[in-house]
């Protein structure tokens, strides 16, 4: 009787695909369920911010979630080494900002009444001990830098799978992935002029403009993610590339001279540099392979 065994590659495709929906669906559902979290736990309006629930009741949804994003980006293997580094770079990022709180007289601001530094003062839940300040101080350097990653994975390394798509698809994809790169770092940086120059202390907790923005950066990253999904599961990415990794040139090796043959004396051979490429160098190969991939006539496919 022939035994059927089960297909160990199939199984890792199906996990890449289960993190990849995991991942999406977190991101995507993360504002929705702060909201109710702290409508029914605490009986809160929305906040000005998705930071700002920290400092709610919901805060316990509000740190799952993003800890769980960030474990998933780490693990979650990238097709090449520039993506896989900066999706690591961007889950440690994502843990950063749920152990780095927004300072707490500004996530009370639309929760407590009246003065809330001296309210502050007396709560032994809020010390303004020296270990505080440092956190709430290194929380918008967390979130933006998480947001300069994952837009750079978005517009420089959405194009490395797209060499295996037909080419009357393709181009969509190389029209789609940037504009929506180009929507999360604008979300970014709109949320950043709102809250510096245009939304004055007193507003926020009448104007919800920061929370929208940020949603709006947060709807175009869950469509990338899950268009990239859909790609690789139409495409079959992840089992046309086993190892996820662009492989590394290699030097051929010289064939031995056989000894019945007097080897010529020659003068040894320089060694060889390895390769390395800066920081310009790297956009400019980058946007080289992106270019040629527009180039592909359809009659290829």
């Amino acid at each position: 009787m022939k035994v059927k065994t089960a297909n160990t590659h199939d199984d890792f495709v199906q996990t890449y695909f289960s993190l990849r929906v995991a991942l999406g669906t977190l991101a995507l559902g993360l504002p929705l369920a702060l909201f109710l979290a702290g409508a029914f736990l605490q009986g809160i309006r929305l906040q000005p911010s998705i930071s700002a629930y920290y400092h709610s009741d919901a805060r316990d949804v509000f740190v799952g979630a993003l800890w769980a994003i960030g474990l998933g980006l780490i693990a979650y293997k990238g097709f090449s080494r520039r993506e896989d580094w900066a999706l690591n770079i961007g889950g440690v990022l994502a843990c950063c900002v749920a152990l780095f709180p927004m300072p707490p007289e500004d996530g009370l601001r639309c929760i407590l009444a009246g003065d809330i530094p001296a309210q502050l003062a007396t709560s032994s839940l809020y010390d303004r001990t020296s270990w505080q300040v440092l956190q709430a101080k290194l929380h918008f350097p967390a979130a933006v830098s998480f947001y300069i990653v994952l837009g750079f994975v978005m517009i420089f390394c959405s194009h490395h799978t797209l060499h295996l798509v037909p080419a009357q698809r393709r181009r969509w994809y190389l029209a789609a992935y940037p504009a929506l790169g180009a929507l999360f770092v604008g979300s970014m940086v709109a949320a950043f002029v709102l809250t510096k120059f245009v939304i004055r202390p007193e507003d926020v907790c009448r104007d919800r403009w920061v929370f929208w923005v940020e949603v709006a950066g947060i709807v175009p990253f869950a469509a990338y993610w899950f268009i990239k999904t859909m790609e690789c599961k139409l495409h079959d990415t992840d089992r046309r590339i086993p190892n996820r990794r662009r492989p590394r040139q290699v030097r051929p090796a010289v064939a031995a001279v056989p000894p019945a043959v007097p080897a010529v004396p020659t003068a040894p051979a320089a060694p060889v540099a390895p390769r390395t490429s800066t920081a310009p160098q790297a956009l400019r190969e980058g946007w080289n392979d992106y270019k040629s991939l527009w180039r592909v006539a359809p009659s290829v496919d």
